[in-house]
């Protein structure tokens, strides 16, 4: 699921699910360009919907994965949630440590 404040309105008229991500398209059409990204990963039962469109039973384990979008004056223009399948999801991160 993705939810676009509805100032941005006019940018998801004729969005292309076949070019570039949804995010990419709303950017160029809206002229905010993304300058930080939160995220939240929680492990959930799947909705019933969800579960079926995963191939899981109702109120399987799942991770749902919540992205906030800001622009360069912190303004949240997007979000987006997802679902995966517990067992079907890796998360991968590098971090660097200075000294």
């Amino acid at each position: 699921d993705v939810f676009v404040h509805r100032s941005l309105k006019s940018a998801l008229q004729n969005l292309d699910p076949n070019r570039f991500t949804l995010l990419r398209q709303i950017a160029e059409r809206s002229g905010r360009q993304v300058a930080r990204v939160t995220q939240s990963i929680q492990a959930v039962p799947a909705p019933a919907p969800m579960a079926r469109e995963l191939g899981l039973p109702s109120r399987a384990p799942s991770l749902r994965v919540v992205r906030c979008y800001y622009d360069r004056s912190d303004f949240m223009f997007e979000i987006s949630v997802s679902h995966h399948a517990g067992d079907r999801f890796a998360y991968w991160m590098r971090m660097d440590v200075d000294g």
